[in-house]
This record gives structure tokens, C-alpha cells and sequence, in this order.
């Protein structure tokens, strides 16, 4: 895992910490559509986690941060990979 202050690389079975939460890599797979969608494990401090099927652009609130997933790597593959990038 690398990760900034704006940035953060997760993948699967790895956890990416920010100051309001972390993010876990669950999966990654090529939908019906063949959209590439990332699972991520969202789990803000204080709150129950929760799992999220999102696409490259889409975005997700962390406690009070929002993060979009920027780019995935080799959706479907065992060595897939996305990078979230903090938006606010």
C-alpha cells in the first residue's frame, strides 16, 4: 500500500487509513455491462462497515472526506489494483 494525503492505492486484502476511516480492498471484477467495478470495505471511524461496488469516477464519502476511485488495474485478475483519490 501507498498512500498521501491525497492519494491512496489499495488492493486486495490491503487497507488504506485516512483521518476519518479506512478503506480495504474486497474485489474487483468486470460487470454485466463491461464496466470494471472495484469492492471496497468503507469503514469511517465510529461507524459500521460497509461494502460499495463502485466504478472508476465514482466517488464515496469517508466520515467527512470524499474520495473517488480514480483509476482500476486489471479488473478480474488476482492482481488487481484501484487508486482513490481525495476530492474534499
Amino acid at each position: 500500500m501507498s498512500e498521501t494525503h491525497e492519494h491512496a492505492s489499495v488492493r486486495q486484502g490491503v487497507v488504506a487509513h485516512s483521518r476519518s476511516g479506512a478503506v480495504g480492498g474486497v474485489g474487483c471484477y468486470v460487470d454485466d455491462e463491461g464496466h470494471e467495478r472495484v469492492i471496497l470495505a468503507l469503514a469511517p471511524s465510529g461507524a459500521d462497515e460497509e461494502d460499495r461496488h463502485l466504478r472508476q469516477g465514482e466517488t464515496f464519502r469517508l466520515g467527512d472526506e470524499m474520495w473517488e476511485v480514480s483509476e482500476i488495474q486489471s479488473a478480474g485478475a488476482p492482481h488487481w489494483g484501484a487508486t482513490l483519490t481525495r476530492v474534499s
